[in-house]
């Protein structure tokens, strides 16, 4: 992210405030000053959500960062991407801290119903993001469509670190 202007940090378990305390630290002292940072924090408790605002946003202000916390109550597999708010020019990383299964959970599940012989080591797993249409599987789609191979500018990559 080092020059970028513009940082927005999807959080698909945002529980903990304290690695973005962290960041938030480690851009105040960019030398060629700090970009706006907006994260974006998913979890199934409002009460969590506006704790982790109000840690940073009281953070954000100490360190004069421009930071924007946008708050998005459900649970993980009903997330709909379009709720991400991406927006084109700004500088994208997804945190999913032992959560990616989540996604593929339910459509791994709805796969072996259809087929028996359906595995869960990835093989169908174009199959099962399909299936679960207007989620943050589609945003994985296009990684799989050719089979599992990840570039260094794809989602799936991005996802993974």
């Amino acid at each position: 992210m080092e020059g970028e202007k513009m940082v927005h940090i999807i959080d698909l378990n945002a529980t903990e405030p304290a690695p973005w305390r962290a960041l938030l630290q480690d851009l105040s002292a960019r030398p060629e000053g700090p970009p706006h940072l907006r994260i974006t924090g998913v979890h199934q408790q409002k009460e969590i959500l506006d704790q982790m605002a109000h840690i940073l946003t009281e953070e954000a202000e100490k360190l004069d960062i421009p930071f924007q916390f946008n708050p998005i109550v459900c649970k993980l597999e009903d997330l709909e991407a379009e709720k991400l708010r991406v927006k084109t020019g700004e500088a994208l990383a997804i945190s999913c801290v032992l959560q990616l299964h989540t996604l593929l959970a339910n459509d791994d599940e709805l796969l072996k119903k259809k087929s028996p012989t359906a595995s869960s080591n990835g093989v169908n797993l174009q199959r099962a993001l399909q299936m679960n249409q207007g989620t943050l599987g589609e945003l994985l789609e296009k990684d799989l469509i050719n089979g599992y191979s990840p570039s260094h500018d794809s989602t799936l990559h991005h996802l993974c670190l």
